[in-house]
């Protein structure tokens, strides 16, 4: 049986037989108000603020559903940070409305893109805590962008 070029990329579900982004994929990752890309080797890099005021480097895996993280300031186990940076143009990446699914701690938006488009990208900012989020109608895009059938 022949392989599909973007099965890298995505698989089937077997809820209505759906197509999803794939485990481990790779998201190249942007912040929403510079555009800049938050890749470094391989790693995403932000600027972490802790509730004591303390800045520093978060690094963050940009493998979808890959929670590896570290951080060069002391974030203890389920503390929310006080604010999430793009290291470019030092802007704050906490949206201002969308609040975690698992949760309810504040969260922080991001762009990603799998292939081509750039969608929005939730994830929590409580330490500890593995909630993300892409809504349903931007993850069609990825894998539509990702598709030769389309």
């Amino acid at each position: 049986m022949k392989k599909r070029w973007d099965e890298p990329y995505i698989r089937k579900t077997k809820y209505n037989d759906r197509i999803r982004l794939k485990e481990g994929i790779f998201l190249h990752t942007y912040c929403p108000h510079c555009g800049n890309s938050l890749i470094e080797g391989n790693r995403i890099v932000l600027t972490a603020v802790n509730m004591e005021d303390e800045q520093g480097v978060l690094e963050l895996s940009p493998y979808l559903n890959i929670f590896e993280h570290k951080s060069s300031i002391k974030i203890p186990s389920g503390m929310e940070l006080k604010d999430l940076k793009c290291p470019h143009c030092n802007e704050s990446i906490v949206h201002p409305e969308v609040r975690c699914g698992y949760c309810n701690s504040r969260t922080a938006q991001l762009m990603v893109a799998a292939v081509q488009n750039r969608v929005p990208f939730l994830i929590c900012i409580r330490e500890g805590c593995k909630w993300h989020g892409i809504t349903p109608e931007d993850e069609e895009i990825l894998i539509q962008d990702g598709s030769d059938e389309w």
